[in-house]
């Protein structure tokens, strides 16, 4: 009798939590918005007597231990300097105590909405991996109340830490389940233009244009102020989506479209200067119609005479220096171009100073001022290396994060499991009367879990192990275009020397060096390029040879034919092979050729399994007579005589109808069988 009492009494217990909570869950938002009302200040008050009295009623609450005065009181005083986007530390108190009351007043509701709000804040001063453990926080809070609106904004969040974090497909993800709870026609919208950005991210152009359109059209449907400012908004991100698309015709169509439109929306102003920015910056490079450009440049001038905004200022400057500098006038695209270098300099724009650091150098160039083009020319490459190394810094700081980030969302959870532990207490109770049939499935249940999660952990490790190795090889492709970088800047000031050096064989001297250089830059451009880190050789020759041909073929037209197949070599078979092809190359431009009809054969063919031989060949005087070439003294012919070596190969030549070298040479793999 008493066991059947004691069961009935925990039934008892289990129904009334199960209707206390579906009570709760009930609850409806319409009251939470009227309770946030009614502990809001007047609006015709100033903002510092809102703050006066603010203060007054969390002190009035901490006096009298009401919580809920507390709560809602922190709440509206954090939103209102939310939106003031002032004193961002204060903002950031004001929540968390918030957060703290509304737990003490057990305010289920504001509990799940401050979680929201507090996460959007976060996400907005790029603290986003703290963002996305209280996005978790509101989603699993609104769920428990069934608040749509703050599992909406939860989710939304969620969205945008992760484009930050660069996690585009769970950001997708987010997108599609905010969607399900979005209560009114702008979460909607917001929605839709966030999902045009993630598939632009994504590369996937096609759908972002699609959902770009529809939250336009949606847009246009509200027909407000503010409506019309956001549809404006998102017509510039659609020709901006054409522009990435190649589209030029659709992006022209647009960007007219997105001018015309701009008449209805006269306050804003700076967007409709950014549209006729674009389209001075479409007559720059696609239509060529310079005059145009200049027309749409004026109507800046004269609509926005004093621009304030400095971003937009640089901008502009920067396609004034375009214009200029299509016209000719290098001197005044210099002075535009280097206005815009000091905005982005002070800014710390990075990419903005690696981009137009080359276009000034460039400029300089052009307007014969060749030290300040190469001062500009090691800024690129400065803000290059800087960029490459944050990137790099960013890659490991998101392992990071995203393990900070799973830790935090497991310390939540495990807070979300305490408060809810007298409900499961009550439940377990229920439980107990039915042990003997749970116990053995809960067994079953439990082995096979233990199982699984085991399992889990394997393939976890494994999924670890792989990416310290993709990590790896991008560090290994790093290393080669760094030395790539570096190659190309000793050529760039070979290049700058030589043009004051006057003593013909110093000259000469100077060119030989720069091709040698580019030969090896050239190898390690190839490998950070390719995915297996290995050379492609019939198209690392053909550039090659293009490159030798256009410092010393100039002034006649050689015929090239090419025998290579494409074998695929490591860097120590690839620079050697490389450096002794350059020197061949160029020694039958300077020696060997003595009419303009010049023909140069290029061929490597695998003789057996371990063995490959190169010939070059070309059609000019040959080798003059007596020649020894194991005691040649020219730098060149002592290269190919040390490097054939390394190959583990030997030198054989002839004077047939001009002059022909073929060397034989093992790969890596079959050099290291003979060591």
């Amino acid at each position: 009798m008493n066991i059947l009492a004691k069961s009935t009494r925990y039934i008892l217990i289990l129904i009334s939590c199960f209707v206390f909570n579906l009570s709760n869950a009930q609850q409806s938002s319409k009251e939470l918005v009227s309770k946030i009302k009614a502990y809001k200040v007047v609006d015709t008050l100033s903002t510092p007597e809102k703050m006066d009295f603010y203060n007054r009623k969390i002190k009035e609450g901490r006096a009298t231990n009401n919580y809920e005065l507390c709560a809602y009181t922190y709440f509206v005083k954090g939103f209102l300097l939310y939106r003031l986007k002032i004193e961002v530390d204060t903002t950031k108190l004001c929540y968390e105590k918030a957060l703290l009351f509304a737990k003490k007043s057990n305010e289920d509701m504001l509990l799940s909405i401050l979680y929201a709000r507090y996460a959007a804040f976060l996400a907005i001063q790029e603290e986003n991996t703290k963002a996305l453990v209280f996005s978790d926080s509101a989603v699993i809070a609104s769920k428990k109340v069934k608040y749509d609106y703050a599992t909406f904004e939860g989710y939304f969040t969620k969205s945008r830490a992760n484009i930050a974090l660069g996690n585009y497909d769970r950001a997708l993800q987010n997108i599609f389940n905010a969607q399900e709870f979005a209560v009114r026609p702008t979460d909607s919208i917001a929605a839709i233009k966030r999902l045009a950005a993630v598939y632009s991210y994504n590369g996937n152009y096609e759908k972002s244009a699609i959902h770009y359109k529809q939250s336009i059209d949606f847009q246009l449907l509200q027909k407000t102020k503010r409506d019309s400012s956001f549809a404006l908004q998102s017509m510039g991100n659609l020709s901006d989506l054409y522009d990435q698309m190649n589209l030029q015709s659709k992006r022209k169509q647009q960007l007219d479209k997105n001018l015309k439109f701009s008449e209805y929306v006269p306050h804003e102003k700076y967007m409709k200067a950014n549209i006729l920015k674009q389209l001075a910056d479409y007559h720059i490079e696609v239509s060529k119609d310079l005059d145009s450009s200049a027309y749409y440049l004026a109507i800046i001038d004269k609509e926005l005479p004093e621009i304030n905004e400095l971003g937009f200022l640089a901008n502009v400057n920067e396609t004034r220096g375009a214009l200029s500098f299509k016209k000719g006038a290098y001197q005044k695209a210099n002075a535009f171009y280097k206005e815009t270098y000091d905005f982005y300099k002070k800014a710390n724009h990075l990419q903005k100073i690696r981009d137009i650091s080359f276009i000034l150098s460039t400029s300089l160039e052009k307007a014969n001022n060749p030290e300040e083009a190469l001062y500009y020319y090691k800024e690129f490459h400065k803000a290059n290396d800087s960029i490459n190394d944050k990137d790099k810094i960013e890659k490991f700081k998101e392992i990071e994060l995203n393990n900070q980030y799973e830790k935090e969302k497991f310390e939540t959870e495990l807070a979300h499991q305490k408060d809810i532990a007298e409900e499961k207490e009550a439940r377990n109770w229920l439980i107990f009367g039915l042990f003997g049939i749970i116990a053995i499935s809960g067994f079953l249940i439990f082995s096979y879990a233990r199982k699984k999660k085991q399992a889990k952990k394997l393939e976890e490790k494994n999924k670890i192990i792989n990416q310290q190795l993709d990590e790896k090889q991008l560090l290994l492709k790093e290393i080669h275009h760094r030395v790539k970088n570096n190659f190309q800047i000793i050529a760039s000031l070979l290049e700058l020397q030589s043009k004051g050096i006057e003593d013909e064989k110093a000259l000469e001297l100077a060119k030989e060096g720069k091709n040698r250089v580019k030969s090896m830059a050239l190898i390690h451009q190839r490998l950070y390029q390719n995915e297996d880190l290995l050379i492609e050789l019939d198209d690392y020759i053909r550039m090659l040879v293009e490159d030798i041909s256009k410092t010393y073929g100039k002034d006649a037209t050689t015929k090239v034919t090419y025998n290579v197949p494409n074998y695929k070599f490591d860097i120590d078979t690839a620079i050697p092979l490389g450096l002794i092809i350059n020197e061949l190359i160029t020694n039958a431009y300077k020696y060997g050729f003595a009419s303009n009809e010049q023909l140069l054969n290029v061929s490597i063919n695998k003789v057996n399994k371990e063995e490959y031989v190169l010939e070059v060949k070309d059609n000019g005087v040959g080798l003059p007579e007596g020649f020894n070439f194991e005691k040649a003294k020219s730098l060149g012919l002592r290269l190919v005589r040390q490097l054939s070596k390394q190959l583990h190969g030997k030198t054989m030549y002839s004077n047939e109808n001009g002059c022909s070298f073929k060397i034989s040479f093992k790969d890596t793999e079959a050099r290291m069988l003979v060591e």
